[in-house]
């Protein structure tokens, strides 16, 4: 099975070409708000460099959030046309899922962070014991000092949002928190992982259905209308 991931939650846009055993290809590029422009030329030189034409694609998997608004947006809207276009089946990872992949095997449970912005974070608790990510409470946006209340025993932190707050986590928990010895980051190399295992349970997302998973609002929400000095007001 050839499957193309894109990871697109912050702004760091990532682009996996994986078989069923390998990752054939994983670039990652610094992008900022302009993922509409640079994902199809990242897409076309990663097909290129894994020497896999686009018909022989099997799938498609795509990062679905927490995270950025906007890459959200364009990697799920990429995402779906290249699946629509194909005729091919498309699933959708969560991303803080893609983070606890990153810890299998751990005694501990895990804990994977994303900043959330407005001083809160994304996150959500995970048991890796067996070398999945199984997810033990829901995914929620919070404040950091109520993820803090919560910790009673030794949890490892991962993630961007583990390494963001870092300092803030030692001092509130202690011998508590632990850390990898290298960062659990955002891997569209990870996104293809759990989207084969997905694709191996006959899971598939429908295009017309599936949407980011914001968890909250995004940082604009549309305002109403102001009326005009001296226009008419309609409501009379």
């Amino acid at each position: 099975m050839i499957l193309v991931a894109l990871e697109t939650s912050s702004f760091v846009a990532g682009i996996a070409v994986t078989d069923e055993d390998r990752v054939l290809v994983e670039s990652s590029l610094q992008v900022g708000t302009v993922f509409a422009e640079q994902l199809p030329v990242m897409l076309e030189r990663a097909l290129k460099d894994a020497d896999v034409p686009f018909d022989q694609v099997d799938g498609f998997a795509v990062s679905i959030g927490p995270g950025s608004y906007t890459g959200l947006r364009v990697g799920l809207s990429l995402a779906k046309g290249l699946a629509f276009t194909t005729g091919k089946p498309l699933v959708v990872v969560p991303t803080l899922d893609t983070i606890a992949l990153c810890t299998p095997f751990n005694k501990y449970p895990v804990q994977a962070v994303l900043d959330a912005g407005r001083q809160k974070v994304f996150t959500a608790g995970y048991d890796t014991s067996d070398g999945m990510p199984e997810r033990r409470t829901p995914y929620q946006a919070t404040t950091l000092d109520s993820l803090m209340d919560s910790v009673t025993t030794p949890v490892v932190f991962a993630g961007p949002g583990a390494r963001e707050y870092q300092m803030p986590i030692i001092q509130a928990l202690g011998n508590n928190a632990l850390f990898l010895p290298s960062e659990a980051s955002l891997r569209a190399g990870s996104v293809a992982f759990l989207g084969r295992e997905a694709m191996h349970r006959g899971e598939q997302t429908s295009l017309y259905e599936v949407e980011p998973m914001y968890i909250r609002s995004p940082d604009f929400i549309r305002q109403p209308p102001r009326p005009v000095a001296g226009a008419p007001n309609p409501a009379t």
